[in-house]
């Protein structure tokens, strides 16, 4: 099991990339993100 802190408004995003990068299973990793307020437009672009 893998768990990161990080602020951030999209924790899954940050799960997958993290498991690609690590070669990690994606279902052992636990992103947790405070309460980081809210935002406006794109919060990930995969293009």
């Amino acid at each position: 099991m893998l768990a990161l802190w990080t602020s951030t408004q999209i924790p899954h995003l940050v799960r997958t990339g993290l498991a690609d990068c690590l070669d990690f299973p994606e279902n052992r990793i636990r992103v947790l993100a405070p309460d980081v307020g809210g935002g406006f437009g794109i919060k990930g672009h995969q293009g």
